[in-house]
């Protein structure tokens, strides 16, 4: 059966990727102009603002009040993707709101037409006015931005993220976000402050493997619905026999981390050696404190029982913001202040210190086979 369903949206996949990038436009326009009441709301849709594999993103707007939302369309074509569209509106509809997750107002589900088995799920939810952090960090052709951020600056934007992800971790069951990434994370102008989003690949709970089957869905399901580059080393050795829980979160928030100091990921080669092994190469350019680097080192312990808790991380990043420094770094050869400016440029090509987790010989093991 998994096989089958596996097969079934390997065709669908190739079937939709065989079309020309022209035609997938054509299938997300196609949408613009239409009226929908989704909950409360009765909604013209304007335009197509971003498209990936099955999803389409439109902005709308109310037909009474003007006020803009953000249409998220995806095209189920079996009972997999639907499965996984579902997830995110029971996510949005049993959680809680926060400040930083994007609220959600409602969503119907369509058939895709006469001779489609197939369905299409609309959200309705918040729009927010900004960009995701992997634009503001990366340029459109993949471009590192040409300015480090002040610590001041990383501890704003990553509490704005931490705080979203405590929230989904404090209800009960825990909701395990499993696909948190820079993109998103996206920026709110009209309300200061960045927002969680893309719910379709949380599960309730944790995950636990003890056969064979399981150990394959779950290779499946990653595989389909998480970034390799943010998958934590339980996710990838899953004959280690532990459980997939929220820490797998940390482990991501540890790599955006990363990357909101440094400009490049922490396992930017995709080894899945390296994220195995727990290595982590800390430059030594920009010079932040040592606080900071030991966070990022304990956000990416290579054993989840020693991550920190999301709430954790929150209290600690609350701590470091109560500093109120106006230093660009904690080292004092670098004197540039925010109120020069909030940025200090590429002038050198960064050194390395070098971190190694420990490997017990049991991972040893795991990494000598590969």
């Amino acid at each position: 059966m998994f096989r089958a369903v596996q097969r079934v949206w390997t065709e669908a996949a190739n079937l939709y990727e065989s079309r020309s990038s022209t035609q997938k436009k054509q299938l997300g326009e196609a949408y613009e102009g239409k009226k929908l009441v989704i909950g409360n709301n009765s909604i013209k849709v304007a335009s197509l603002v971003a498209e990936g594999g099955f999803s389409f993103i439109y902005k709308a707007t109310s037909e009474t009040s003007l006020q803009p939302f953000a249409l998220k369309r995806t095209l189920c074509l079996d009972k997999e993707s639907l499965d996984m569209a579902m997830t995110e509106v029971q996510v949005l509809e049993q959680l809680p709101p926060h400040p930083n997750i994007v609220r959600y107002y409602g969503s119907v589900v369509h058939p895709l037409g006469k001779e489609s088995q197939g369905k299409e799920v609309l959200i309705l939810l918040e729009w927010c006015d900004g960009s995701s952090l992997a634009h503001l960090l990366f340029s459109s052709d993949g471009r590192v931005a040409n300015s480090w951020w002040s610590e001041s600056r990383i501890a704003e934007v990553f509490r704005d993220a931490c705080s979203a992800v405590a929230h989904l971790h404090e209800q009960l069951p825990p909701i395990i976000h499993r696909d948190i990434k820079l993109e998103n994370i996206i920026q709110s102008n009209s309300d200061n402050c960045f927002k969680l989003c893309d719910f379709g690949s949380c599960c309730f709970d944790y995950t636990e493997i003890t056969s064979r089957k399981e150990r394959l869905e779950q290779e499946y399901i990653l595989q389909k619905q998480s970034t390799f580059m943010y998958r934590a080393p339980e996710m990838i050795d899953l004959y280690g026999n532990k459980k997939l829980t929220e820490k797998v979160d940390i482990w991501a928030l540890g790599c955006i981390l990363y990357v909101l100091c440094y400009r490049k990921h922490p396992f930017e080669t995709g080894s899945a050696v390296q994220i195995l092994n727990g290595k982590v190469d800390i430059p030594t350019v920009p010079s932040y404190s040592s606080e900071w680097r030991q966070l990022i080192l304990d956000m990416l312990q290579v054993d989840p029982d020693k991550r920190p808790t999301a709430s954790n991380v929150v209290r600690i990043l609350e701590s470091l913001q109560s500093r109120n420094s106006t230093t660009l770094f904690s080292n004092p050869e670098n004197p540039c202040t925010e109120e020069e400016e909030d940025w200090a440029h590429f002038d050198e090509e960064p050194s390395l210190i070098q971190f190694e987790s420990p490997v017990s010989s049991k991972e040893k093991h795991i990494l000598d086979c590969l």
